[in-house]
């Protein structure tokens, strides 16, 4: 049977959808005909690590996560029609959307369509964007039933794990309460979080990795060459810089996390060089030391590069 839901205004899901299954989007944001002409995206195409770190996290929590890249793909119809397919082959409960500023249109897009591919799927953004504007984008996008403000692991499972209808009080969300207002139900704290415990993104749901992508021009020797995080937020605070997602905090990944998942991409993709997309990788200076001992200990035969603030070169 359908689930009821707790409060009005919540639509229960149909006995097909699968509420422990998720999509996970990250929109094309162009016109089929601007594709084969936009400058950026001719030069670069990196992949979604947020969305394949969340599928890894939740697949580790039991749940069933895919992956649609549209940033990767040809054009917006081949996009909008595999969007159509996965959609009714998994028929999973969940799609979730994340975006810049510059997506998030064509993401309200997808979300319009996704909902007339399936009318009671949930839709939950997430992002920089919806981060920063919490409740104003609720307001104005009746298509958008949540939004994962912050880090999304911790939130997203738990709102999967729970429902709207029992989601107010899972802190990270924005939601609509029992009288369709939108509310925010505060931060979520983090620092429970250990960063070395995540499994490495789930690479394998991206279509065509690591081949289908590429760094922008000039920024590595050789390839296959793909991008790597390795720590999260930042400890300064500049005026031209969004803190929505991580806020004041900084946090990393160990030196041995960080050698461990070069070999991950190594040996499983064949992986030559990394560059790290960090704010600020060399901040904790022993870290860095310590993974560049093991890199000359024990040598992977890979180059990488990074961006750094000058006075921690």
């Amino acid at each position: 049977m359908s689930r009821r839901a707790d409060s009005p205004g919540i639509r229960p899901f149909m006995n097909d959808l699968n509420p422990a299954g998720i999509l996970l989007y990250h929109p094309l944001g162009l016109a089929s005909g601007t594709c084969s002409k936009t400058a950026l995206r001719l030069t670069s195409v990196t992949p979604p690590l947020g969305l394949a770190s969340l599928a890894a996290y939740l697949e580790a929590q039991g749940f069933g996560a895919d992956i649609l890249d549209a940033y990767a793909l040809p054009d917006a119809e081949t996009a909008d029609r595999m969007l159509r397919e996965a959609l009714l082959a998994k028929r999973p409960g969940w799609l979730g959307i994340s975006c810049t500023t510059a997506l998030f249109n064509d993401g309200v897009r997808v979300a319009r369509l996704a909902r007339e591919t399936l009318p009671d799927l949930r839709i939950v953004f997430g992002g920089p964007h919806v981060s920063a504007l919490k409740e104003r984008i609720l307001d104005r996008f009746p298509e958008i039933d949540a939004l994962v403000v912050g880090e999304g692991e911790q939130t997203l499972a738990d709102l999967m794990r729970q429902g709207l209808a029992r989601a107010e009080s899972i802190a990270g969300l924005t939601l609509r309460d029992s009288a369709g207002r939108a509310v925010f139900t505060g931060p979520r704290d983090v620092s429970s979080l250990d960063l070395d415990t995540l499994p490495f993104p789930a690479y394998d749901k991206l279509i065509g990795f690591p081949r289908a992508y590429s760094l922008p021009l000039f920024s590595y020797p050789r390839t296959p060459a793909v991008p790597c995080i390795s720590s999260r937020g930042c400890p300064y605070a500049c005026a031209y810089c969004d803190r929505s997602v991580f806020g004041r905090t900084y946090r990393y990944h160990s030196a041995d996390y960080v050698y461990r998942h070069l070999v991950f991409l190594k040996e499983r993709y064949g992986v030559r060089h990394v560059t790290f997309y960090d704010d600020q990788f060399t901040y904790d200076r022993p870290r860095i030391e310590r993974l560049c001992d093991m890199l000359v200990s024990r040598p992977l035969r890979m180059t990488f590069n990074c961006a750094v603030r000058a006075e921690h070169i």
